[in-house]
């Protein structure tokens, strides 16, 4: 197995885009237990668990990628849509809220927040 980051991070997102799961999750897992304040390798386990259908777990972990980088649009929008789907709407405005004051337009939000009502 490749020792750079890079290659290793590819390496898993390349085995979830082929279907082989369990090796995806095996070499995330590796890079995160490796690499813990690494947001970007949080959100990727993230990525592969909201793929699997592990929402919950996804929530989880793009929760510890914003730990590490708070203002990352990308992991609020993504746990935000979780969140909904969860049905932890309260969690889900917090996101989206905070996207509002980060800069995103209320109205490019506005598919989100109609899912709250």
């Amino acid at each position: 197995m490749p020792g750079n980051f890079e290659a290793r991070l590819g390496l898993a997102l390349l085995n979830e885009k082929d279907h082989h799961y369990t090796e995806a999750l095996d070499g995330i897992n590796q890079l995160v237990a490796a690499h813990p304040d690494s947001a970007i390798v949080w959100a990727a386990r993230a990525g592969i668990e909201s793929e699997r259908g592990m929402r919950e777990l996804a929530a989880y972990d793009y929760g510890e990628a914003l730990k590490r980088d708070p203002d990352n649009t990308d992991y609020l929008l993504a746990r935000a849509d979780l969140n909904i789907g969860l049905g932890n709407y309260a969690d889900a405005r917090r996101d989206l809220d905070r996207l509002v004051k980060l800069g995103t337009p209320k109205a490019a939000l506005r598919e989100w927040y109609e899912k709250l009502k």
